[in-house]
């Protein structure tokens, strides 16, 4: 597990995704990583549409991702006092082993006169899921002698292993 958190108040003024936070996770083998990022928004400033687009992703200034975003904001913002939203988004991701960066990022999507878009004290969570979890201890059941005094014997070796799906 990796987590990384600040309690910046991101101003965000363009269309193009910016940076909230970013996280780096090593995994040992492959595996899923699942990737949980949360903040709060605001938006205020305007009575006309005022929205944000977040999401999760590998790459700095990317472009939105179907379905992997959040918006927050209204068309027709119903006052210019602040309006406060919850942020919770959700991504995984199947990878090798290696190291990996991701971001949680925010960018315009409706803007309006006056309008004044943030989002702060982001937090970006990645957990690691092996995909392959070995081979579990061979045992023998031995004991089970009958009339003849003979020993069974039952040796098995159980793998468990999970079928890779790509879910990125």
């Amino acid at each position: 597990i990796a987590v990384e958190d600040n309690s910046t108040i991101h101003t965000i003024s363009s269309t193009t995704m910016q940076d909230l936070e970013t996280v780096t996770i090593t995994i040992p083998s492959d595996g899923y990583i699942v990737l949980t990022g949360k903040a709060w928004g605001r938006i205020g400033g305007t009575t006309g549409g005022a929205s944000v687009f977040v999401q999760i992703d590998e790459t700095s200034g990317g472009g939105n991702v179907i379905p992997y975003w959040t918006i927050f904001g209204s068309s027709a913002m119903p006052s210019t006092s602040n309006h406060f939203y919850p942020i919770f988004v959700q991504r995984v991701y199947q990878k090798t082993a290696g190291a990996y960066t991701f971001r949680l990022e925010a960018a315009q999507n409706l803007t309006s006169t006056g309008a004044i878009m943030a989002v702060a004290d982001p937090i970006l969570i990645a957990t690691y899921y092996p995909t392959a979890y070995g081979t579990v201890n061979t045992f023998i059941l031995s004991g089970f002698g009958g009339p003849d005094d003979q020993y069974i014997k039952k040796l098995f070796t159980m793998k468990i292993n999970r079928a890779s799906r790509d879910v990125a």
